[in-house]
């Protein structure tokens, strides 16, 4: 098992282990860094729910695989959990397309967090911010941001 946690584990090896019938064998293969995209499109919607968690971390999974990992957790659970499907919308190879249908089908309980600013059309942060600051020039960018909307930095004190 120490090799599916190894980084230096060759592409060919954690693709048998991304199959392997021992749960956290495929787990930990989840968890590598380097483990091939087709395997972790396997193992996104592998049968065990917290080897599809650990597959749904990894930021490896290809697009063309989110969106049956998606469908796969909502036939399983419908409206009962929405981390899953949460995860999918903020995982950083998503489609907008995906991200839109998740957002919309309420999965997403933070769609101002989405990463890409589609989701507010023309209200965009690259649009809004600048207009906000041009119209208060005493405000700072970062009390634009929360008056905007987007969350607190965090102090560094």
């Amino acid at each position: 098992m120490l090799e599916t946690r190894d980084p230096e584990t060759p592409p060919e090896r954690l693709r048998e282990l991304a199959v392997d019938t021992v749960r956290p064998v495929r787990l930990w293969t989840a968890r590598n860094p380097n483990t091939p995209p087709d395997a972790l499109a396997l193992l996104v919607i592998d049968q065990d729910g917290h080897v599809r968690w650990n597959a749904i971390l990894n930021p490896g999974v290809p697009t063309d695989a989110l969106h049956p990992a998606a469908e796969l957790e909502a036939r399983m659970y419908g409206d009962a959990s929405f981390s899953f499907g949460e995860r999918v919308a903020h995982h950083p190879n998503v489609s907008d397309e995906l991200r839109a249908e998740l957002i919309e089908a309420r999965t997403c309980r933070r769609p101002r967090g989405c990463p890409k600013p589609w989701f507010y059309g023309n209200f965009s942060e690259a649009v809004v911010l600048p207009q906000l600051l041009r119209s208060r020039p005493t405000l700072s960018a970062a009390a634009a941001a929360i008056s905007w909307g987007a969350p607190k930095a965090r102090s560094s004190t």
